[in-house]
């Protein structure tokens, strides 16, 4: 994915592991999926087929809800998926003068 900020920087989004892309999980879903982490897991055999399907039954939950978000990192901004997870991103902009680069890096 690539798109451009609006202060004029482009956004590329090109590799995993980016200090510039997080995943946001609606508190709404947070302990729905937290349950669904729990059943997986107990519920998993003991082969290592059945615990591959258990770990894969995870990610798809986990990537159902989250939406990704990225980070200028010229401007701050970060650009947010809206609810469908169509590429309309909403974008917010930090206050007047507040240096948030680097908000979504791991350190």
């Amino acid at each position: 994915m690539k798109f451009n900020c609006l202060c004029g920087r482009v956004i590329v989004d090109s590799a995993d592991c980016s200090p510039v892309k997080a995943h946001v999980i609606p508190d709404q879903e947070a302990f729905s999926i937290l349950d669904a982490i729990d059943a997986a897991i107990s519920h998993s055999g003991s082969s290592a087929h059945a615990k591959a399907v258990a770990c894969m039954k995870v990610r798809a939950l986990l990537s159902d809800v989250a939406r990704r978000i990225w980070q200028c990192q010229e401007c701050g901004r970060l650009w947010i998926e809206d609810k469908a997870k169509e590429i309309k991103l909403k974008a917010f902009r930090p206050e007047s003068g507040e240096n948030l680069v680097g908000i979504l890096a791991k350190e």
